[in-house]
């Protein structure tokens, strides 16, 4: 059953990775500080396929904005598929416990506070929950 709650979890933070992803490709701040002509003339010399390096702007010549949004837009570049699947598995953890373990272990706990107070005429009666 847990593994059920890890492949939910891995599977949504996995689709949560390519959204956030692919919105921070799209903030191409970068954009701003390329010399367009360049760029175009480059592309029509080179053809379709050509790929432009385009060297990223110096914290000197961006903005104090631009230059937080673009180090953002790496960080969740780098660490995006990452950390929501650490928060996913977290959840699954958390999900499974609450769900499948949580029950149980207050069975115990109580069975073992009777034993520890010597109260040892009693019966042990617990109904697991049907499995999906």
């Amino acid at each position: 059953m847990i593994l059920f709650y890890m492949m939910a979890a891995l599977f949504c933070s996995f689709l949560l990775s390519a959204v956030i992803v692919k919105a921070a490709e799209r903030m191409q701040i970068w954009w701003h500080y390329v010399d367009k002509e360049a760029y175009f003339k480059a592309v029509e010399r080179e053809g379709h396929y050509y790929v432009a390096n385009i060297p990223r702007p110096s914290f000197y010549q961006t903005t104090q904005t631009d230059h937080f949004i673009s180090e953002f837009c790496d960080f969740l570049q780098t660490y995006t598929v990452l950390i929501p699947s650490m928060a996913g598995n977290c959840v699954a953890i958390f999900l499974f416990y609450r769900n499948k373990l949580r029950k149980p272990i207050e069975e115990l706990a109580q069975t073992s506070k009777r034993i520890a107070e010597n109260h040892l005429d009693f019966n042990i009666v617990y109904k697991a929950p049907p499995t999906a």
